[in-house]
């Protein structure tokens, strides 16, 4: 009989060890997961820096277009909605591209959470 009771115990130990071992491997992927994602913000940070050196080619581009002979009217609406759309595309992006619900989706870390919240009931 005693036996059987280390055999209960020694599988009971186990099933809790893994459970607890799913756990905190699910702990340092997520970590792992923010640590590329900040890292993915850094690269974007330094993209942009270099982006700043684009704005001499701004300043071209406003002044070809005050320089062409046409109504300033016409002048001012182009430059708007090209002023609007270099703005508005890399927003939406950038928007789309850190946002940890699709960090999250993509990069499976669902399943695992799933794994681990259904071994706990």
């Amino acid at each position: 009989m005693n036996w059987l009771l280390r055999l209960v115990w020694l599988m009971w130990g186990k099933h809790m060890l893994v459970r607890e071992a799913k756990r905190r491997t699910l702990a340092v992927y997520l970590r792992a997961l923010r640590a590329g994602r900040l890292s993915v913000m850094a690269f974007l940070a330094v993209f942009l820096i270099l982006q700043l050196m684009m704005l001499s080619a701004v300043g071209a581009l406003v002044t070809a277009v005050y320089l062409w002979d046409h109504e300033f009217q016409a002048k001012i609406e182009l430059l708007f909605w090209i002023f609007t759309g270099t703005f508005a595309v890399p927003a939406i992006l950038l928007t789309i591209l850190m946002s940890e619900r699709l960090w999250f989706r993509l990069s499976g870390a669902h399943k695992l959470m799933d794994d681990v919240n259904s071994a706990r009931q």
